[in-house]
């Protein structure tokens, strides 16, 4: 996670907005983001598997700054996912906020907003 935020960091820095979605919100807006509040939310060893999780985060994020919707999959997946974390017990609120279930620099927040980046 630490070469991904230096990586993020140093295209904020350098304005290279072609590789970083974060850079490209930071040079639009002139908000800077919070490297210090960013969280590693969980681990997933397996790409194919991380891949289709963040897919699943972005879905049920959608105000986020993704440059994509992440892996393909069917949205009529989303309501027996929504069910699913549903009855896992966590609260709406908590869970979007804090995914369990992958490993991103999605914890970092900007200075103007109080959104994952």
């Amino acid at each position: 996670m630490q070469g991904r935020m230096k990586e993020n960091d140093r295209d904020v820095r350098h304005a290279r907005t072609q590789n970083s979605a974060v850079s490209d919100h930071a040079k639009g807006t002139g908000h800077k983001p919070l490297w210090n509040e960013t969280k590693l939310i969980a681990r997933e060893s397996h790409w194919s598997t991380r891949k289709v999780k963040e897919a699943i985060h972005i879905r049920l994020n959608p105000n986020n700054i993704n440059r994509d919707s992440g892996a393909e999959m069917l949205e009529a997946w989303m309501p027996s996912i929504r069910k699913h974390l549903n009855q896992r017990g966590t609260k709406t609120s908590e869970r979007l906020r804090k995914p369990w279930y992958m490993e991103t620099i999605a914890g970092s927040k900007c200075s103007n907003h109080n959104r994952p980046l």
